[in-house]
């Protein structure tokens, strides 16, 4: 039997297959040989979630209610397991301004996690020091025949307002 239970809080499970449930599920298989990791969309002190002594919190706003309810379960004990909060790119560009669940998650964690060097950057100065940052990669790509005669690009992602898509619109033009 693996000796820690780990929670992962993601806002979206596997039926989203976004961003976040990638993530999520890129942890769960890292996590699986040494701890029992379990998805979660929501966490809630009920008795229902297990024995998780750390929890990994995708998305400080709308994780915000699970580590809340973290934060709050944990707190009795001076030894409280870790809570960890995964910055999204949602978070940094917006969220953790101007939306106050966002920032409370940001106070209720022991690390924060971002997943771009330049990630702390957007926090406080008091907060970056529970900044640390995890690069994420993917599996290694079979190479492909580059020809002269056109260009092939591919973007992957979400193409909403805080992720500035008019940046792969101007390079489309630009190319």
């Amino acid at each position: 039997m693996k000796a820690v239970e780990v929670v992962i809080v993601s806002p979206a499970l596997q039926d989203a297959n976004n961003g976040n449930w990638q993530t999520a599920r890129r942890w769960q298989r890292m996590l699986a040989p040494e701890f029992s990791a379990r998805i979660l969309r929501d966490w809630r002190a009920t008795g229902l979630e297990g024995n998780a002594k750390v929890m990994l919190a995708l998305h400080a706003r709308r994780s915000a209610a699970s580590i809340a309810a973290w934060a709050h379960a944990k707190a009795v004990d001076a030894d409280a397991p870790g809570l960890a909060v995964v910055l999204t790119g949602t978070d940094l560009y917006r969220d953790i301004q101007t939306d106050a669940a966002a920032i409370a998650s940001l106070r209720h964690a022991r690390v924060l996690v971002t997943l771009q060097e330049h990630g702390p950057d957007a926090l406080a100065p008091g907060l970056r020091a529970k900044a640390r940052v995890i690069f994420q990669s993917t599996s290694v790509r079979r190479q492909v025949h580059k020809t002269q005669r056109h260009l092939r690009v591919v973007m992957v992602g979400h193409l909403r307002d805080e992720k500035a898509p008019q940046t792969l619109f101007e390079a489309a033009r630009i190319l």
